[in-house]
């Protein structure tokens, strides 16, 4: 059985065996936790994540990290560590290269047979059903150029993180302040 993170809905539509969760971000990580008391999983990681100092404060890690680092690295992770799931048993693997039947290719030359795969790739963004003259206003999280028109949950309207559960509630608490402060 294959699926994407976003048809996914609880273990029971599993069936028993190993479970490859392909994507090593926030949805991956929670599935790999959630899955772990029903399944035997694994979590295939692309890059591996680095504890920098800014990953714990996560209002400014997205936002400063590339001027630290010189480059844009993978979100930090607002969940378990990587090192957390192994202790619990969830096993960590290199990042998938192809699949052939049932037989998945890692990165490290591994293979594995799961009976199960998820894709926790991400997602587009949903934001095509704006108007194209709706630009972000670029002082004014949330806001677009569209007066009273406000947007929660898309990075590129407000800040990195914001289409988390750890962030989204910045951008409401920005929305809600702006439509009490109007006259």
């Amino acid at each position: 059985m294959a699926l994407h993170s976003s048809d996914y809905h609880d273990p029971k539509q599993l069936p028993p065996g190993d479970v490859l969760i392909v994507g090593g971000g926030n949805t991956g990580v929670q599935l790999a936790r959630e899955l772990n008391d029903s399944h035997t999983v694994t979590l295939s990681v692309r890059t591996p994540r680095r504890r920098h100092a800014l990953a714990f404060f996560p209002h400014s890690s997205g936002r400063y990290r590339h001027l630290i680092e010189g480059k844009r690295q993978p979100e930090p992770l607002y969940t378990d560590s990587y090192q957390s799931l192994r202790r619990d048993g969830i096993a960590i693997s290199s990042a998938v290269t192809s699949a052939h039947g049932p037989t998945v290719s890692l990165a490290d030359g591994s293979t594995l047979r799961p009976t199960s795969v998820i894709a926790a790739t991400g997602y587009l963004p949903g934001d095509d059903w704006l108007p194209d003259h709706a630009h972000p206003t670029g002082h004014h999280p949330t806001q677009t150029t569209i007066p009273g028109l406000t947007v929660a949950g898309m990075p590129r309207f407000s800040r990195p993180g914001s289409d988390t559960i750890h962030g989204i509630h910045r951008d409401a608490l920005l929305i809600a302040r702006s439509i009490l402060d109007r006259p």
